[in-house]
């Protein structure tokens, strides 16, 4: 019920956005080192952005139990097809959490309107750029785990191959939805993995301050 529910959601979120130039930030971050959070074995760079999201690079495929463990309930893959050496999707659902795939070739893909990977009845053929759709789904599921006081996270893992587009996705959110500057938004990036692609990600930046 919950998964329908958060499929729903996302959906209505990502509609009820458009137009819109500014919508509620994400949470803050928590110490990525704090001892209450849960181990992220097997994660390239794995880190906690916040109590509900998890950031890094490649999960191994022996994994995803674990992901469970700590209340991950959906993986969201920026690699592209062809860098996958094994089928992720049937790992993520084998351990019981729902895959999201938002492909990422290149910083201008972020940019490039696709169909939504959260089927819904009634939106076939939909679209929204990845940024768009990714913001969506994180709000989407912070409101869903403050619906039951007292309940048990529900978590979201975001991956790429080292947590460096990772990383850009969140620069890019930050300055689209939170109005941060370029060196703010820059900052939220290199705290959830932006490294090699950040003088990349600041001309994008700067190019869309103005």
């Amino acid at each position: 019920m919950k998964n329908k529910l958060c499929t729903v959601l996302c959906a209505l979120v990502l509609f009820a956005g458009w137009g819109h130039s500014r919508v509620e930030a994400l949470e803050p971050l928590v110490d990525p080192n704090s001892a209450a959070m849960p181990a992220l074995d097997g994660i390239a760079n794995g880190q906690w952005g916040s109590n509900l999201v998890a950031v890094g690079g490649q999960p191994s495929a022996a994994s995803f139990e674990g992901l469970y463990a700590a209340d991950v309930r959906m993986v969201i893959n920026l690699r592209t097809a062809r860098e996958m050496t094994f089928d992720e999707k049937v790992a993520v659902e084998a351990a019981g959490m729902r895959y999201v795939h938002m492909p990422i070739g290149g910083l201008d893909d972020f940019f490039v309107p696709t169909a939504l990977d959260i089927p819904t009845p009634g939106m076939e053929g939909a679209s929204a750029d990845p940024i768009q759709q990714l913001h969506a789904v994180l709000k989407t599921n912070e409101r869903l785990s403050s619906m039951v006081p007292g309940a048990a996270p529900t978590r979201t893992l975001v991956h790429c191959a080292s947590g460096n587009r990772v990383g850009a996705a969140f620069a890019l959110m930050a300055q689209r939805y939170d109005g941060a500057s370029v060196e703010q938004a820059l900052e939220v990036g290199r705290k959830h993995g932006l490294t090699g692609l950040e003088a990349k990600v600041a001309e994008v930046l700067k190019a869309r301050a103005k």
